[in-house]
């Protein structure tokens, strides 16, 4: 599957000095089975918190959310999922630059920035990716459900969310990276909102749109990709989002 990544630059928060951390530190699997329904289970461990008192992340994170320069090559002749309820497949990168969840075979965006105090996924607090909807990812926790704290979430740039942390609201983060968010207004341009339908109530994840399927977001090219797991059964919208992953036997 195709997706650009977002890449959270800490190292302006982190006051990058003398301490080196390697740029390519923090790579490894998840193997907590606990990560199997992470996505999509409103109890999953909080994971994600910032270095800034504010939420919010530096300037030039902000300005420079991502791009084809951040994106690597996840492109190939048909989608499919990078990884099936578990984070097995998964690996977890982190540098000055970001932390990510990759899957087979794919490669780390660069990153200029080679030394600083804390890599990207220690300040932010992740241990180990996920899988999100057919997708390894960092695993932030961002339901806006799992808030108890009086206080309104941060300002974030477009294709960010504020995440939550020990019960109130963290970092802003890559939407895309977040085991769900609260609704498809988090996703950024371009990329289709995944619903789905549980005993609890719907979450959401955001989910860059697969070059292979030529624009064809419906269950017959992108469903398979998403609806995965015991999330297996695909339907049509409602929009906004693309569409919906049903479990029949939950």
């Amino acid at each position: 599957m195709s997706r650009a990544l977002v890449g959270l630059a800490v190292c302006g928060a982190l006051a990058c000095g003398d301490t080196a951390v390697p740029s390519g530190g923090g790579d490894g699997a998840a193997p907590d089975a606990a990560r199997d329904t992470a996505a999509l289970d409103a109890t999953a461990p909080d994971r994600g918190d910032g270095a800034r008192g504010d939420g919010t992340l530096p300037v030039d994170a902000a300005s420079d959310p991502g791009g084809p320069d951040r994106a690597p090559d996840r492109s190939g002749p048909a989608p499919g999922p990078e990884c099936t309820g578990n984070a097995s497949a998964c690996r977890l990168h982190s540098d000055c630059c970001t932390c990510i969840g990759l899957g087979p075979g794919e490669s780390p965006p660069a990153c200029h920035i080679q030394t600083c105090f804390a890599d990207a996924c220690t300040t932010l607090g992740v241990q180990d990716a996920a899988c999100a909807a057919g997708r390894c990812v960092a695993g932030f926790t961002c339901d806006p459900a799992q808030v108890a704290c009086d206080a309104l979430p941060p300002p974030c740039p477009p294709g960010q969310v504020a995440s939550v942390r020990n019960g109130c609201w963290g970092s802003c983060v890559p939407a895309r990276e977040c085991l769900s968010v609260g609704s498809c207004a988090a996703c950024a341009a371009g990329d289709l909102c995944v619903g789905f339908s549980a005993l609890r109530r719907p979450q959401y994840s955001c989910v860059p749109a697969p070059p292979a399927c030529g624009g064809d977001a419906t269950c017959s090219c992108f469903g398979p990709t998403v609806c995965t797991g015991i999330f297996r059964t695909c339907s049509p919208g409602p929009a906004p989002a693309a569409v919906t992953c049903s479990c029949i036997a939950c």
